[in-house]
C-alpha cells in the first residue's frame, strides 16, 4: 500500500508540474493540422492555419502575466530572434586552413548524406527521382557562398522538404519562396516570429513525422527480401535509439 500510494503521490505532483498552458498549444495545433478540410488546405496550408490561428490564441490566452498571476509556467516561445545582416568576410587561409580543410570535409560529408536521404523521401511522396549529381554541386555552391557571409552550411531537411511538396510545392521555386521568407522575417518580422510557442512547431513536427512514414513499405519490407527488412529495420531503430547520421551510415 505504501508503494502503490508513493507511486500515485509521485504521478500526481509530476502531473501537476507538467506545463498545461503548452499541452493546450500542442492538442490545438494537432487538431487543425489533422482535421481542416482538404478544400481548405489546398489553398492555405494547415501547418500555416495553424501558426496563423494558434499564435494569437496562445497570446490571449497564456500571455506570461496572467499565466504569472495564476503561479502558473510561462509558456516557452521562440523569443527574441538576434537582428543583424549579411557581411562579406575572406576566411583567414593562412592561420586556419587545416581547420578549415577538416571541417569543411565532415560537414560536406554530413551534408550530402542528409540531402541525399531528403530527396528519397521528396521522390518517395511526390513519384518523382533527383538528380544527385545537381543536388550535391548546388548544395556545395550555396555552402560555399554562405561562408562567405558568414552564413552556416546547410543541407536538405526532411521536416522541411516535407511540409513543402504537402502543401503543393513541386519545384525548386518552392525552396526559393522559402528561403525569401526567412531573409523577410530575419530583417523585418522577428517581432512577429518570437511570439510562435514552441509547442506549436512541436504539434506540426508531429504531423510531418507521420506524414514521412511510409507506412505500406513498413508492411510489406519483409516481402520484397530479409536483408531489405533488416536494413531498413535496422536503421530505424538506431534512428530512434541511436542517432540519424550513424543509422545511416551504419546502414
Amino acid at each position: 500500500i505504501q508503494s502503490v500510494t508513493k507511486v500515485f503521490t509521485e504521478f500526481r505532483s509530476e502531473a501537476f508540474a507538467l506545463n498545461w498552458s503548452a499541452i493546450s498549444v500542442s492538442v490545438m495545433t494537432l487538431a487543425i493540422v489533422f482535421l481542416t478540410p482538404r478544400r481548405v488546405s489546398q489553398w492555405v496550408p494547415s501547418p500555416l492555419l495553424a501558426l496563423l490561428i494558434v499564435t494569437p490564441l496562445s497570446i490571449l490566452l497564456f500571455s506570461d502575466s496572467s499565466l504569472a498571476a495564476k503561479g502558473l509556467t510561462a509558456l516557452p516561445r521562440i523569443g527574441e530572434i538576434p537582428p543583424g545582416g549579411l557581411s562579406f568576410v575572406v576566411p583567414n587561409f593562412n592561420n586556419h586552413f587545416n581547420v578549415i580543410i577538416q571541417a569543411g570535409l565532415m560537414l560536406a560529408v554530413l551534408g550530402a548524406i542528409d540531402s541525399l536521404l531528403t530527396s528519397l523521401v521528396a521522390d518517395n511522396i511526390s513519384q518523382t527521382r533527383h538528380n544527385s549529381d545537381r543536388e550535391l554541386i548546388g548544395q556545395g555552391i550555396g555552402n560555399a557562398v554562405a561562408g562567405l557571409f558568414q552564413g552556416l552550411p546547410g543541407a536538405g531537411a526532411t521536416m522541411r522538404t516535407v511540409i513543402n511538396v504537402k502543401s503543393g510545392g513541386k519545384t525548386p521555386i518552392s525552396g526559393m519562396v522559402h528561403s525569401v521568407i526567412l531573409l523577410i522575417v530575419l530583417y523585418i518580422a522577428g517581432d512577429l516570429a518570437s511570439t510562435i510557442p514552441n509547442a506549436l512547431l512541436a504539434g506540426i513536427l508531429v504531423k510531418v513525422g507521420l506524414d514521412i512514414i511510409d507506412w505500406r513499405f513498413l508492411l510489406r519490407a519483409h516481402r520484397l527480401s530479409a536483408k531489405t527488412a533488416a536494413v531498413m529495420w535496422g536503421v530505424l531503430l538506431m534512428t530512434v535509439f541511436w542517432q540519424l547520421i550513424g543509422a545511416v551510415l551504419v546502414g
